[in-house]
């Protein structure tokens, strides 16, 4: 994921940064003195220092934005019970209570129009149940179920 970040922007939060006081955080008044910037060049030579912390600031929203998306990615995989797949894909949906999972092969249209379910053994259904399962996933396409390799 490319992120574009504003130098200006980038600049004038490294110099708020550097001067937030560290004993803001902690809570204590003790040493009021000890700024990002004072703590940082303290530990190692000029780490304080304007450059490095926009530096280490444009990294870290960088590396924060990267985690944002992938998180939003992986919970744009998750479909509610509700909604129904595609014929023809596997799915896995996970039980409420955490205990496991059941895939699924989506095989195609009953009578009425509503989609059937093959579970790994070879069982059909006509719908998975909203009591025990909340949200349903794709599997990958090069997975196949038990059932689908058996020869019986």
């Amino acid at each position: 994921m490319a992120v574009k970040i504003d130098d200006d922007a980038l600049k004038a939060a490294a110099a708020k940064l550097r001067r937030l006081r560290l004993t803001d955080v902690y809570g204590h008044k003790e040493n009021p003195a000890d700024t990002v910037a004072s703590v940082l060049n303290r530990g190692y030579r000029e780490a304080g220092s304007q450059e490095a912390v926009e530096y280490i600031l444009k990294h870290g929203v960088r590396f924060y934005l990267e985690a944002a998306a992938k998180e939003k990615d992986q919970a744009a995989m998750w479909h509610p019970i509700t909604e129904q797949p595609q014929v023809g894909k596997r799915i896995v949906a996970p039980y409420n209570d955490g205990s496991g999972a059941v895939l699924f092969l989506v095989v195609g249209a009953g009578p009425s129009g509503e989609v059937i379910f093959v579970d790994s053994d070879g069982d059909e259904y006509d719908k998975i149940s909203v009591a025990s399962h909340d949200v349903w996933a794709y599997l990958p396409d090069r997975m196949t179920l038990h059932f689908e390799d058996r020869e019986d």
